[in-house]
């Protein structure tokens, strides 16, 4: 954690981004909501109050400062948006701070409204599995029907991007992508189930149509049961590499690419905790 202006944020260079703060702070309201550490919920009002500097009037967020000027950079990077709704929505449920609930929810009507509208943007949607996210957390303290149509229309748009069983020569069915020559990646799987699960969730507690919600039931188990197949544990394939018990849990990057990051797990297990959390 560093000074930004009269504010705290996280990074090491001149210019930081609202992603790591968003993210550092979905971190530290769970390490203190969980009573692992409580010490850390000291530092959710720092990191939001940073968060919430970097708003803009309509809602979106400046996703860069400039710490040798003391002063926002209005440019927009992929899924910062998103990241920064979701996690002020948790700080909020945490903390129970006002100002993180309209940040939040003006966020998210920004980015289900005037963020992601063109001539046939109902018919194409963007990486979405933040926002989706954010708008199951607020939906008890701030429900956004909007947002709820959304994403609704983003899961039935990523059913469409699902391979089925014999879609591919590649075992991925679940998984999603375009063509069948290249080996779908895996954590879209992940993230994109993380949303559907929310949005199933929310689409339940909405009385949304039932076609609707066995859609979405269908779209997170068959995600899911490619991730199980995928994983790394014993008896498969961890074997091949040079520390086998190093790497059980994680998750490669495609059936045939097996760089590991942290980001393929987190993605992975998120999805896998919020389906069993809907059970």
């Amino acid at each position: 954690m560093v000074s930004c202006g009269i504010h705290r944020c996280i990074g090491d260079e001149e210019v930081v981004d609202v992603g790591s703060a968003a993210l550092a702070l979905l971190a530290f309201v769970e390490v203190a909501r969980s009573g692992l550490d409580p010490a850390y919920g000291l530092i959710v009002p720092e990191l939001s109050a940073f968060l919430r500097s970097q708003q803009r009037v309509d809602g979106e967020f400046m996703h860069l400062y400039d710490r040798k000027a003391n002063s926002p950079v209005d440019r927009q990077l992929l899924f910062y948006s998103g990241e920064a709704a979701f996690a002020l929505a948790r700080a909020h449920a945490f903390g129970g701070d006002p100002q993180d609930l309209d940040a939040s929810s003006r966020s998210l009507a920004y980015l289900v409204g005037p963020g992601w509208r063109f001539f046939g943007s109902r018919y194409y949607w963007g990486e979405e599995h933040w926002t989706c996210q954010a708008m199951a957390d607020l939906w008890s303290r701030a429900p956004n029907r909007e947002a709820l149509d959304f994403c609704l229309g983003w899961s039935a748009f990523s059913r469409a991007l699902q391979y089925g069983p014999d879609d591919t020569p590649f075992d991925a069915d679940g998984a999603f992508g375009v063509g069948m020559i290249v080996s779908p990646r895996l954590t879209p799987a992940g993230s994109r189930t993380e949303a559907t699960v929310a949005t199933l969730d929310i689409a339940r507690r909405a009385n949304v149509d039932s076609k609707q919600i066995a859609a979405l039931d269908d779209q997170a188990r068959r995600a899911i049961a490619l991730l199980i197949r995928h994983q790394l544990r014993p008896g498969m394939s961890s074997h091949l590499f040079a520390d086998p018990a190093a790497v059980e849990g994680a998750f490669p990057a495609t059936e045939v690419d097996w760089s590991l990051r942290i980001d393929y797990a987190q993605h992975a297990g998120g999805a896998m905790i919020r389906w069993l959390a809907l059970q």
